[in-house]
């Protein structure tokens, strides 16, 4: 769980444009929530929206994605995009958006066009634009997103440590809300991470698809005009899963883990320093997954007894305890084992 500065906390995100523009999710998935709410309930979410940029990007276009698939199990392991961020620009959402009453929503935003001084210049505008929407319209959102690490850029090359920390420090001296920043398996995230503490810049930092280049070095990619395109879920664990590991140890700002393609892998992301997860493209997969993820979650910790036994719980939420427990009879011993410990 993440708190912020607002007073807000945060367990489970929809990752950038996992629910479309405004957290309400595509078309399909909202016909899926007006279905049955536990199909898809988006309220569960803090929602991340697709990322937006100072103008109108046309991007790469709208059908630049595909699914990764294990032809031994014929099961989907993970999506590459090269989408390259299409959307209408920063101002028309605002204007789209400024009567919505948006509730747990996370405003996401890159600056992607031309060279690095053109890109820094568009970026102190949208900034400054972004503080005047919020307070002259009066939008209530709980973070912004600072898309700093898009693998699917014209360009190609992704911000340096020093121009992550100035993108950072300029976004800081204009925004009130918290900030989130999103950094790259690419990147020196590690040092980025100490430089951002040591200034307190962000409040939390999420983690980027994985350049197709990275994960396949050996295959071509479907998208290689595009730059390969990046690659998420199940099949980018490896990358991301390490990079959680590093920068939790690295800083202490929170990280929010990605590539949760199983209910168990909440677990394992957890221990390895994670204190928040987003859903991101296993909402293409398997798009009523994440709501049963949480409502399970949810519904677990009901039933751990919540006291000052939490320290002696390995996960810090109860789920490994109610986990041992579901599992019967052959496990008796190590539940006993826990339960001797909480009292103690």
């Amino acid at each position: 769980m993440i708190r912020f500065s607002n007073g807000q906390e945060a367990m489970f995100f929809a990752a950038s444009g996992a629910l479309g523009f405004d957290g309400r999710g595509w078309w399909h998935e909202r016909l899926l929530s007006k279905i049955s709410k536990k199909l898809l309930d988006p309220s569960l979410f803090w929602a991340v929206g697709k990322t937006l940029t100072p103008s109108l990007r046309k991007g790469n276009g709208w059908f630049k994605a595909q699914p990764i698939i294990d032809w031994t199990t014929f099961r989907i392991v993970g999506w590459v995009n090269a989408l390259g961020m299409p959307n209408d620009g920063c101002a028309v959402w605002f204007l789209e958006h400024m009567r919505d009453g948006l509730r747990n929503f996370v405003l996401s935003v890159a600056s992607v066009n031309g060279d690095a001084k053109k890109r820094f210049l568009d970026w102190e505008i949208m900034m400054a634009s972004i503080a005047a929407w919020c307070d002259g319209l009066h939008i209530d959102l709980a973070a912004l997103e600072l898309n700093l690490s898009c693998p699917n850029t014209e360009h190609g090359k992704l911000p340096d440590v020093n121009e992550v920390v100035e993108f950072c420090r300029a976004a800081k001296a204009r925004i009130k809300i918290p900030l989130i920043v999103k950094l790259s398996v690419a990147q020196d995230y590690c040092e980025i991470a100490r430089r951002l503490e040591k200034e307190k810049l962000v409040e939390a930092i999420s983690i980027n698809s994985v350049p197709w280049r990275l994960v396949f070095p050996d295959r071509v990619s479907p998208f290689a005009k595009f730059g390969g395109g990046g690659v998420s879920g199940k099949i980018a664990q490896d990358h991301t899963w390490d990079m959680v590991r590093k920068l939790s140890e690295a800083s202490s700002i929170p990280v929010i883990a990605p590539s949760i393609w199983n209910y168990e892998d909440i677990d394992h992301v957890m221990q390895l320093g994670a204190q928040a997860v987003h859903f991101g493209s296993v909402f293409m997969a398997s798009p009523w997954f994440p709501t049963r993820a949480v409502r399970r979650w949810n519904e677990e910790q009901k039933l751990f007894v919540h006291s000052d036994h939490a320290d002696k719980d390995p996960v810090g939420r109860g789920i490994t305890i109610q986990r041992w427990l579901e599992k019967g009879p052959q496990l008796t011993e190590e539940v006993g084992k826990v339960f001797r410990a909480i009292k103690k």
